[in-house]
């Protein structure tokens, strides 16, 4: 049995934003040598792509997708290789939390409506929590409530190295636990945080943060909370169950090892947003995974039974898209001879016959679904979305619910004999598809929903689509 360290991180003041802080975190522990697994406590994409703050990609929780089962299967596995597992996420505010403390709700996924919860993250898997606080959304010297599950408090935009220690003299004084550093206001990149995309927090940004808040941060103590809450991982190989008196998890294969196929997928930087956790299942019940460059190869890899086309941003690459019209014709062959295709976000967009940007120019794309593809100009946050499935085909059952998170950065208009897999009215391009095409505008992550994943292994019909 072993232990494995880990904690949840997020602020509990609603409207601020702590990525600098936490990037500057994540930035002491990568100086230190800490080898640490990072979770976001959400299984959707940021709004502007897929950024990365430490060497291991993201990997995904999520308490409304998935059951505590599945979570704690994703989570141990995904933290194998790492020295700390750390779950990033938003905590609601401290006047609304429970008791003062975070409480799980009665059923076994989270909450029905407003999507995923880090609160029911930490109770599931123990986590204990560091909270951001922004002082400067501090008045009149009124800390807020501590909630009972934090044990430890990084200062963000603190005005000065004096103020910083004062504040940690405050905090550590009234919430009697440890301020772990503090991030000055005038670090070097706050204005270009707020001016960047979410997602594109570079390396130049997180080494500004990061100089100073190794200056004073607190390593012993960050350690000592990761490692306070034993939680002992037996036996992987046993069926998935949780003992309340030992704190250990005994934990199954989510999925059974099915039959040998080959999966293509489009890697480069125009599509690069996936789920580890579900790439990592498909090899695992026996797919063989290869990577394609729609921007730079000519053909698809040979002997593909299916070709995953993720998220992006095609938009930015949408000229040598359109120019490479040999990867374009061979993902038309490909379809005609019955070839099966799941494409998601950008990748929709890539597969649609146009693709219209802010800007005005309307480019040829794969024209592989009857549909133009238009970015949005205005892009919110993917919010929790949940469709009732009405047509049978490779990946989907009629009748069936699936839970994703939608994407705002494309409007999908048909202009043929496009179909909707999904029953609700106002939801009708959320998921469409013609012979073996699927694209779906929800990023929809198949490791929380075996089910789903488990259709890539099922042999089906080689139908063939010509394309006008």
């Amino acid at each position: 049995m072993s232990s494995l360290s880990r904690f949840a991180v997020g602020t509990i003041q609603q409207g601020a934003d702590c990525r600098g802080a936490i990037g500057a975190l994540y930035g002491v522990l990568a100086h230190e040598g800490i080898d640490v697994q990072r979770f976001l406590s959400q299984a959707c994409f940021p709004c502007q792509g897929c950024g990365t703050i430490t060497e291991q990609p993201a990997r995904h929780l999520d308490s409304w997708l998935m059951t505590r089962e599945v979570c704690a299967e994703i989570f141990f596995r995904g933290s194998k290789p790492a020295d700390l597992a750390v779950v990033e996420g938003e905590l609601r505010p401290a006047g609304a939390l429970e008791s003062l403390g975070f409480t799980a709700p009665a059923s076994n996924v989270g909450h029905e409506k407003h999507g995923a919860e880090l609160e029911t993250l930490c109770e599931w898997l123990d986590l204990p929590v560091v909270a951001v606080i922004d002082v400067s959304q501090i008045r009149d010297c009124a800390l807020p409530i501590r909630p009972t599950r934090v044990q430890g408090v990084l200062l963000d935009r603190v005005a000065d190295q004096w103020a910083g220690h004062r504040w940690r003299t405050e905090f550590e004084s009234l919430w009697g636990i440890p301020v772990l550093g503090f991030v000055e206001n005038n670090s070097g990149g706050r204005d270009c945080l707020r001016s960047t995309a979410c997602a594109r927090i570079t390396d130049h940004m997180l080494q500004m943060f990061t100089k100073r808040l190794r200056d004073n941060f607190d390593l012993p103590s960050l350690i000592r909370i990761s490692e306070q809450r034993p939680l002992a991982v037996g036996s992987m190989t046993t069926v998935n169950s949780f003992n309340e008196s030992t704190s250990s998890w005994r934990v199954q294969p989510l999925v059974e090892k099915g039959a040998t196929i080959r999966i293509a997928v489009a890697y480069d930087e125009a599509f690069h947003c996936y789920f580890p956790d579900t790439l990592d299942l498909l090899e695992a019940r026996g797919a063989s995974i290869c990577d394609f460059s729609p921007l730079r190869d000519e053909t698809l890899p040979s002997d593909c039974d299916v070709v995953y086309l993720g998220c992006g941003c095609p938009e930015r690459y949408a000229d040598p898209l359109a120019e490479n019209h040999c990867m374009k014709q061979a993902l038309r062959s490909y379809i005609e001879l019955g070839g099966r295709v799941y494409a998601e976000g950008g990748g929709l967009a890539y597969l649609c016959q146009q693709l219209v940007l802010p800007s005005g120019p309307r480019l040829p794309m794969v024209g592989a679904l009857p549909a133009v593809a238009v970015r949005n100009t205005h892009i919110h946050a993917p919010q929790p979305t949940e469709v009732t499935l009405v047509a049978d085909n490779w990946l989907v059952e009629a009748g069936g619910r699936l839970r994703g998170y939608m994407n705002s950065n494309w409007r999908i208009h048909p202009v043929g004999a496009l179909s909707t897999l999904v029953k609700e009215d106002h939801l009708r391009t959320a998921l469409v598809g013609r012979a073996g095409v699927i694209g779906s505008r929800m990023h929809l992550n198949f490791a929380a929903q075996p089910s789903f994943l488990r259709r890539f292994f099922q042999p089906v019909p080689m139908v063939g689509q010509a394309f006008g």
